[in-house]
Formats: C-alpha cells, structure tokens, sequence
C-alpha cells in the first residue's frame, strides 16, 4: 500500500519515471516478448529507432533482438533470487538461486530437486 502511495505522490509531483539508462557491454535481463520471460543477455548496441529507445541484446543463448528501454532490467542474480531454470529435461521451472560460482548458478528447485544452471537457462517473470 505504501508504494502506490509513493507512486501517486510522484505522478502528481510532474516527476518523470524513465528507464534505467544502460551502455552497450553491459549485461541485462531483457524481455524476450515470445516467451513472455526476462533472459540474461549483453546490451550490444543502443537503439534510437524505436519510441522512447531501446537496446539490442545479444542473450546467453546467441538469440538476439531490440527490447524497448522499459523492459530491460539491470542484471542482478544473486543467491536468494527466485528463477525459472531450466532442468535437464530441456523445460523450465520454478526455483531459487542457492550459489552463484561465476556463470553457473546452483539451483534449489521448488519440487526438491537441485542441480547447476548455466546463465543461458535463467528467466524471470
């Protein structure tokens, strides 16, 4: 209750509420609209074309696309962090990120099971 609060004092104090700002090189979380998901990926170029910019990310899986500024995040996967990660059945599930050694990620899935993750198979909602 306290942020809608905060959110309609700042809407009726005229402040602007804009996209985090990024540069190219920097990794993100960035919507890949077909899967409705955040997905880690680097910024690879910024992007002016669209309304109100963009950036093109290049995500852990080689995909690659324009996510407009509004729905790229900052990179932030620490231990605690509840993901979608995928198990060695090739499907996604729900878990949280227990360890984190460099690009690998352990997870503590939702059903009991654990096991390590790359970046490539991360999501957030």
């Amino acid at each position: 209750m306290n942020w809608i609060i905060t959110f309609l004092a700042l809407l009726m104090s005229g402040a602007v509420l804009t996209a985090q700002s990024f540069s190219v090189g920097d990794e993100v979380m960035g919507y890949w609209e077909p899967a409705k998901l955040y997905y880690v990926g680097t910024v690879v170029e910024i992007d002016n074309t669209i309304k109100g910019s963009g950036y093109r990310i290049v995500f852990a899986d080689n995909d690659s696309a324009v996510i407009p500024s509004v729905r790229v995040r900052p990179f932030n996967l620490a231990a605690g962090t509840a993901v979608l990660a995928r198990w060695s059945d090739g499907k996604m599930y729900q878990g949280k990120i227990a360890k984190v050694v460099g690009r690998a990620y352990f997870i503590h899935f939702d059903d009991g099971d654990k096991g390590w993750v790359s970046s490539a198979g991360i999501a957030q909602r």
